[in-house]
């Protein structure tokens, strides 16, 4: 009688210990619940995908000297662009070839051009010109939109400082907005997390001509991979709205040395833009939305990426209209395939979902759309 109480006593305080664990989570995890989310923010909500122009567009290729700016321009315009950002290396009074004075407006360089406006009359497709450089003090940084000159602060034989002046990656980050600009990180290849101390850059290099034919050459790992995951690890620690570009450096149409042995490295990196007006001032305004694609262009004959009609942003799902495949990304992991992705039944804690889509001789990236939870 004793033992068969003693056996029941066990039974009863194994049953109460395995119920007091399960009930403080101390039994076999469980995996989080799925989640529904809702687009908070939308980069291509003001774009009408009807009559909003497509602007091809460069922002970092190298014009060397103001002397070849009629040049550089004329090679663009064939290959199909409309806006151009013609730079070169500044701001840097150690660097042998950066300028020393910001070259514009471009006109003022060319021969016999009044105006820029007048120079444009030029070409066939050219339509914008973008004031800009490539800041190299420290961590390379592209001025789109800045006018003014900037200049790494050395001390020595400055013998002044002026507010132009930095000291910092971060301190030209800020001259670059606080004299009318905007900053992109150009080929962020310092690693993953060497850019978490910067902020107030609206975007980063996601593709670019120059790390593909280095890759292609031998002389550097895939560094394009490494600037996605730099892309996708500051989308989830600094900000949702960091947008991505695509860009020649060095590996323009111009690049006919290049076009028997790596033709499809020539031109490679472009953006495009959606804009309202063929101005300056309406391709800033959908730069700083996120309405633009970046893309990598390696078709011999180019322009045979994959083309996107429409994006459509709804209650419970993003709809992305193309000729490609997609794939929906969050963070390094692909989440879903197909032009449709669904806001429900997916991981917690996401913070964006972006796209790429792709072809056999393209792809393209598109801008980060920004999630939250939902009830």
């Amino acid at each position: 009688m004793r033992a068969d109480l003693r056996s029941m006593t066990r039974t009863v305080f194994a049953a109460f210990l395995f119920a007091f664990l399960i009930g403080f989570g101390c039994g076999k995890p469980t995996a989080p619940s799925p989640k529904s989310y809702r687009v908070s923010f939308n980069p291509y909500q003001s774009v009408d995908w009807e009559s909003d122009h497509r602007c091809l567009t460069q922002f970092h290729d190298h014009v060397m000297s103001a002397s070849r700016y009629e040049r550089f321009l004329g090679d663009y315009d064939r290959a199909g662009y409309n806006a151009v950002s013609p730079l070169h290396y500044s701001g840097d009074p150690s660097h042998p070839q950066a300028w020393r004075k910001r070259y514009w407006p471009v006109s003022q360089y060319v021969p016999s051009a009044t105006s820029d406006s007048v120079l444009l009359e030029r070409f066939q497709n050219l339509q914008i010109l973008i004031p800009g450089a490539e800041e190299v003090g420290f961590d390379h940084i592209l001025s789109p939109f800045l006018t003014e000159y900037i200049e790494k602060w050395e001390g020595g034989n400055q013998q002044h400082k002026y507010p132009f002046h930095y000291e910092s990656t971060q301190a030209c980050i800020e001259r670059i907005h606080e004299m009318g600009g905007l900053a992109v990180i150009a080929h962020p290849w310092e690693g993953l997390k060497h850019y978490d101390s910067y902020s107030g850059f609206q975007a980063i290099e996601v593709y670019s001509g120059y790390s593909n034919h280095k890759f292609n050459t031998g002389e550097q790992k895939d560094t394009n991979a490494e600037f996605l995951r730099v892309w996708d690890h500051l989308l989830s620690t600094k900000s949702t709205k960091i947008w991505g570009i695509g860009v020649n450096d060095w590996f323009g149409p111009g690049r006919e040395d290049l076009r028997a042995e790596y033709p499809g490295d020539i031109d490679s990196g472009k953006t495009v833009l959606l804009i309202k007006e063929w101005t300056l001032e309406s391709l800033r305004d959908s730069f700083e939305k996120g309405a633009m694609f970046a893309v990598k262009d390696l078709g011999i004959e180019k322009g045979d990426y994959p083309h996107i009609d429409s994006i459509q942003v709804g209650d419970h799902e993003i709809r992305i209209e193309s000729d490609a495949e997609v794939e929906w990304i969050a963070g390094q992991t692909i989440q879903a395939t197909g032009e449709v992705f669904t806001l429900k039944g997916l991981p917690s804690g996401m913070k964006t979902i972006r796209a790429q889509v792709r072809n056999a001789t393209g792809e393209v990236f598109v801008q980060p759309f920004t999630l939250e939870a939902s009830q």
